[in-house]
Formats: C-alpha cells, structure tokens, sequence
C-alpha cells in the first residue's frame, strides 16, 4: 500500500488509489465513497466477500456479504463490534482472539461454499498501546532485547527526523504505553489507559494486576534516570509488543490450519 498510516492504508487497499485519489490523506473522514471498492468488482465475478475486524474508515464496508467490524480503533479487551444490522455489539474475550473466531465461523458455517470467496482479516493487533492476551503476560520476562545501534541518536543535522514524536526514551507514555500505573502518578494519557482497563472484567483485571503490580513497584523503587531508564523503556515495550505478537501468530495458524 501507499500510506504508511492505518486509515489511509487500508483506503488505498480497498480502492487502489494514491491517498490524493481516494480522499483519505489522514486518521478520521475523508474516504470518497463514490469510488470503487474491489470487494464490489469480486462480488460482480460471483465471488462472496466478507471483512471483520478493523475498518475504522467512518462509512459502512461497502461490496461485502459479511461484515463484523470494530467500533472505531478497537479495544483489546472486550471490544465493541459493528454487526450489518447496525447494532453496535460488545463481546466478551481478547480482542485478536475474537477476530479469528468470527473468520473462522464465517468460512466454516456461513458462507456459500458452493461459491468462491475473499475474506478479510482485519487485526487490530500490534497496534499501540500492546495490551497482550492474560495468558501471554509472563512471556518474555527473561528475554533482554538487544537495543538497536541508533537508540541514543542525537538526529545532528536531521531536523525532520529530530522533530518525529515516536521516541521510546521522550515519548513513550510511563502509564498507557509502559503500564506502570499508580494513584500518585499521573501522566497525559492516564486517563485513557484507565479507560481501557475500565472494559476488563474481574478475573482478566485481577490477572493483569497480578502481573504488573510487582513491576510498577520494583520500578518507581529503582527511580531509574538518563540511558538506565531508556533502557529499561525499551525492554518494558519490547516485551509487551513481543507478547501482543505471539498472539497474533497463534491466530493466524488457526486461520491457516
């Protein structure tokens, strides 16, 4: 695809178009219905479509059978979904696991086998904040990753590259992105990662508090500061992420086997 961003991405992939063609040059509205899907020109070649998981394009799927798509970005933890009859549903569960559930049923019990088919597979995973399936959190614990040779790049004479806002050390979130929340600390997206953690249930909230609270303790302990504390970034992410990814991997071998 053309566009690095999701939103965009997935409009060039739905039309074939540069962004500039489509409409959709950013996160949010934009997206020219009017122009074709290629989901419409399988349809009119006898094929029967279907797309769950993420969409986030704010206009219905256009040129499916089935759709079964996440309300806005998704949460990982009983996300809600948009149905066909446009009821807006929440399901209970991790959110990569629902998504390969509904594939699966989908080409095993609904559709018309009698007829070729395109299935979209729509994960919202790795997507950030890598909130990790409960029964993945203890992986990688022990795994130290190997830091790359650009980390601590001073961007000298790169002024595009120094004004980027994904930096592990400067703009990481310490309680959305790295988890490590406290009533007695606060940072800019607090709120949201409370949000997120608000949609769990008791037992998939007391397996996550049962995780992260030796780590937020040992952490605010340690009062780690300068490369000591970058490090320790990177490797808090770097499991999270590694974690969120396994779960990925498992579902798309169910799918495939």
């Amino acid at each position: 695809v053309e566009n690095s961003l999701s939103t965009p991405s997935r409009a060039c992939l739905m039309t074939g178009l540069y962004s500039h063609q489509n409409g959709q040059r950013q996160l949010g509205k934009g997206i020219d219905t009017t122009k074709v899907f290629f989901s419409e020109i399988l349809q009119q070649h006898g094929y029967q479509t279907g797309v769950v998981g993420k969409w986030h394009m704010q206009c219905e799927p256009k040129g499916f059978d089935y759709y079964h798509v996440l309300w806005d970005q998704g949460d990982y933890y009983n996300p809600d979904f948009i149905t066909q009859t446009n009821d807006t549903i929440q399901r209970h569960g991790y959110i990569t696991n629902l998504i390969t559930d509904d594939a699966i049923d989908w080409m095993e019990n609904k559709r018309d086998k009698e007829k070729p088919f395109c299935l979209l597979i729509h994960h919202k995973a790795i997507h950030r904040n890598w909130m990790a399936d409960t029964c993945n959190l203890a992986l990688y614990e022990d795994k130290e990753f190997t830091l790359p040779d650009n980390f601590f790049d001073d961007y000298e004479g790169r002024p595009a590259a120094a004004a980027q806002e994904m930096s592990v050390v400067k703009d990481m979130d310490m309680i959305y992105d790295l988890k490590m929340l406290r009533s007695d600390k606060n940072s800019r997206l607090k709120s949201l990662y409370e949000k997120f953690l608000g949609r769990m249930d008791e037992g998939q909230r007391a397996a996550w508090d049962k995780f992260y609270a030796p780590i937020i303790e040992d952490f605010y302990k340690q009062n780690l500061q300068g490369k000591e504390l970058a490090n320790w970034k990177f490797q808090r992410y770097m499991r999270d992420y590694m974690k969120t990814v396994k779960s990925l991997d498992d579902n798309v071998g169910r799918v495939l086997d």
